[in-house]
């Protein structure tokens, strides 16, 4: 039973520190410029929205996200709300990695939602899920399995050090 008790403990705190620092809006990329490539880019302004489409790459010093389409939405003051990727997403930072089919960047609530087959790496440690949800500022994370013959895959690594 402490063992049980332990070993949950750990997992939580290994996944908490996964994707804290994988979030796109932490406070050391605020401070960054960030860099958007595509290959094509519309702007609708009555909708505050621009649409990048074709090889879609978002980055600064820190991190890189990739995929085929993103929408960014923006404020009244033209400050990014959200951010919507589509298609082969990938994540990148920081010894981490994230796949999955749909990124959504709630920026305002520090909330970012993989869906569509997420998967995450770093180092040896490994979660799989048809949707995971974190909440940077409250530290609280939900992975969903999605279809019933589906479930959460979580693979974590004995620390080395020990």
């Amino acid at each position: 039973m402490v063992m049980s008790k332990l070993f949950i403990k750990t997992s939580f705190l290994m996944l908490v520190v996964i994707f804290s620092s994988m979030t796109v809006y932490s406070e050391e990329n605020n401070n960054q410029p960030i860099q958007i490539e595509a290959d094509n880019m519309k702007y609708f302004g009555e909708k505050n929205m621009s649409l990048f489409t074709g090889n879609v790459v978002v980055s600064n010093d820190s991190m890189k996200m990739t995929s085929d389409k993103m929408e960014v939405f923006f404020t009244e003051d033209k400050e990014v709300k959200e951010i919507f990727s589509r298609g082969n997403v990938k994540i990148e930072r920081e010894g981490l990695t994230a796949l999955a089919g749909q990124a959504h960047v709630f920026q305002k609530e520090q909330k970012i939602i993989l869906s569509e087959n997420a998967r995450i790496w770093q180092g040896e440690n490994y979660l799989e899920g048809e949707k995971v949800t974190l909440f940077n500022e409250s530290d609280m994370l939900f992975v969903d399995k999605g279809d019933d013959d589906k479930r959460v895959k979580i693979i974590i690594a004995p620390n080395k050090e020990n």
